[in-house]
């Protein structure tokens, strides 16, 4: 029994062997990897700046004979360098959320029917900056009532919201249209 205990332990000390001297392998050939790997790198860096050095005096070698030969080698030399990024990175989601906002609230006009009306009637008279001109002496003929129900409010960020009636206020269709409600 004894002997049998003997063999086993004996037998897993062999394959532990064996798997260390695997892993050690295994640990060799990825640092001959990564030699090669870093000795190509630095080739490539190396040849990169040869091509670079030798690029120059042909630039100016051209500058000096010819401008425009100038300019078509600068511009394979430009085509050759590895590109920037185009874009800029995407912004943070409350960067994005508040520039959608402030935008939307720039594109929101709430107007009564009457305002919209009315601006129907200018864009149909063909004067768009002269018909809110004639318009208001019209809302001052009607009196202090109409006045006071339409009035401006101001948002924090300046935005305006024209001529609210109170029964938009109760529709909230009509708070989230644009233009002409």
């Amino acid at each position: 029994m004894q002997e049998y205990k003997i063999q086993q332990q004996q037998q897993q000390q062999l394959l532990l062997q064996g798997q260390q001297q695997e892993v050690q392998k295994q640990q060799q050939q990825q640092q001959l990897l990564l030699q090669g790997q870093q000795q190509e790198v630095q080739q490539q860096q190396q040849q990169g700046k040869q091509q670079r050095s030798e690029e120059r005096p042909a630039l100016q070698g051209a500058a000096a004979t010819d401008p425009a030969a100038a300019a078509a080698a600068a511009g394979a030399a430009a085509a050759a360098a590895p590109a920037a990024p185009a874009c800029r990175p995407i912004p943070p989601f409350k960067e994005t959320h508040r520039d959608f906002t402030a935008s939307t609230r720039r594109c929101l006009l709430l107007r009564t029917r009457a305002a919209a009306a009315a601006a129907v009637a200018a864009a149909a008279a063909g004067t768009g900056a002269a018909a809110p001109a004639p318009a208001a002496p019209a809302a001052a003929a009607a009196g202090p009532a109409a006045a006071a129900a339409e009035t401006t409010i101001l948002h924090r960020d300046g935005t305006a919201i024209i001529a609210i009636d109170p029964e938009d206020l109760l529709n909230p269709v009509c708070l989230f249209s644009k233009g002409d409600t």
